[in-house]
């Protein structure tokens, strides 16, 4: 016999997230540092967090109401950071990939090469690199706060510096924006992965 689970709206989401406690905050915010170092994630605990709260807001994730609030973000902080292990897994396949198919179209084994392949491979990738910026800052020309996270990003900042130094400490503005550019991008890779 299975149960069903009712799960909590985004607005009583919203309302029991901003009612956690200092003390429920910090073992909030020690969960998702604990998941950020075991699956060796290279991104930030707030950024960890973050990521959590969009992907409940946006509905991708949902909390059960028989669970403590906090239990339940503790589950949805665990997924999040498997998901983001999955994902640069997948990543890493698929750039290994672009190497073969570099490896295959310039004739060359790069395993047996020297530098001088290597250098030309990197080269490859920067270059593949700045043209997806490029066309992402384009597509974001007439949207000054998208432009202005897309270029805090590349100039290395943490999400604490953009909200703080680009949208003057308005958390919200900067949720909005990011999940903008998310959208896109995310829009953007399934286009790309339909033309190929």
């Amino acid at each position: 016999m299975s149960k069903d689970y009712s799960y909590f709206s985004v607005e009583e989401f919203h309302e029991g997230f901003f009612a956690l406690d200092e003390l429920q905050k910090s073992k909030l915010s020690k969960i998702s540092h604990y998941y950020r170092s075991k699956y060796q994630l290279d991104i930030e605990t707030e950024d960890l967090i973050q990521e959590v709260l969009t992907r409940v807001y946006e509905g991708n994730r949902n909390i059960p109401k028989e669970l403590p609030l906090l239990q339940g973000l503790a589950s949805v902080i665990k997924s999040v950071a498997n998901d983001f292990v999955t994902a640069k897994s997948f990543q890493r396949r698929k750039l290994q990939e672009e190497f073969k198919d570099v490896e295959e179209s310039l004739h060359i084994d790069l395993h047996n090469s020297s530098s001088i392949e290597q250098v030309l491979i990197e080269e490859q990738a920067e270059l593949l690199a700045e043209q997806r910026l490029r066309e992402l800052k384009a597509t974001f020309s007439e949207d000054p706060d998208v432009s202005q996270l897309i270029n805090a990003i590349v100039n290395g900042c943490k999400a604490k510096e953009i909200v703080k130094n680009v949208f003057e400490g308005n958390q919200t503005k900067y949720d909005t924006t990011r999940k903008r550019l998310m959208r896109r991008i995310a829009k953007l890779q399934m286009e790309g992965v339909t033309n190929e």
